[in-house]
């Protein structure tokens, strides 16, 4: 959250005080969203239910769902449980799809009713780390329904996700499926989006192999160091063709 102190005296006071009204204030200032158009605002996370909030954005005739990254102890747990499961055709980050299908179950009713109040008005999706990967599969549950929400709304709906630093979300092959409504921003080599349980568990392959293939820890030290020798070669084969996949997956 982000207080305007007015007075130094009473800066404490006057953070407490304004609580949610100082997130609508920061909102407004940074979207250019007038207070009418906030439809409902979550700003602190729950049980895989993390922060949100549904806007009207007259000036690009869209509704906006945005969801909050990681902010609680909560959300962390999420972050944690990163093991892949069984979604659609692939599989998904068992946490995040968890925490998607919540949310999805708990703003379905109110989005549809301010679609409908918006007709041919389009949905954009956007979060950021943890809530861009929530953001990203709950895209993915809506455009698998879209007969039923555009039934719903009356008008053929135009969906898109705007996923931020999002984390490893789904399998390479939903990664395909559903490129054209989801689109990922990364900053340069950021570690959030490459960081899984897959890559993990490659990394900690690479670090057998070096254990495995060497004579003594100190030759494993003068190696990793030096990135000298056969082992150093084949290393860095590993890694260059590890990095060239896709992980990155939404």
């Amino acid at each position: 959250n982000r207080y305007i102190f007015q007075n130094k005296k009473k800066f404490i006071i006057k953070g407490f005080v304004v609580g949610d009204k100082q997130n609508i204030y920061s909102l407004m200032e940074h979207t250019g969203i007038n207070e009418e158009d906030l439809v409902l605002a979550k700003w602190t996370g729950s049980d895989f239910l993390p922060g949100h909030y549904i806007a009207i954005d007259h000036a690009t005739e869209s509704v906006i769902l945005a969801i909050r990254g990681t902010f609680h102890v909560k959300d962390a747990l999420t972050d944690l449980k990163g093991h892949g499961t069984p979604f659609q055709t692939g599989f998904a980050h068992a946490g995040i799809l968890e925490v998607a299908k919540h949310t999805y179950i708990k703003i379905k009713d109110d989005l549809i009713n301010t679609l409908k109040k918006h007709k041919n008005y389009s949905l954009k999706v956007v979060g950021h780390s943890l809530g861009a990967g929530t953001a990203s599969l709950l895209t993915i549950l809506l455009f698998e329904e879209m007969r039923d929400w555009e039934e719903a709304i009356g008008y053929e709906l135009d969906i898109h996700c705007h996923a931020y630093a999002p984390p490893c979300t789904v399998s390479i092959e939903l990664s395909s499926i559903y490129k054209h409504i989801v689109t990922s921003y990364i900053l340069g080599a950021d570690l959030v989006p490459r960081l899984s349980y897959g890559s993990l568990t490659k990394l900690k392959s690479l670090a057998l192999l070096v254990k495995n293939q060497t004579e003594s820890n100190f030759s494993r030290i003068v190696q990793a160091i030096n990135g000298a020798g056969s082992l150093s070669e084949g290393m860095t084969e590993d890694i260059k063709n590890f990095l060239a996949q896709d992980h990155i997956t939404t």
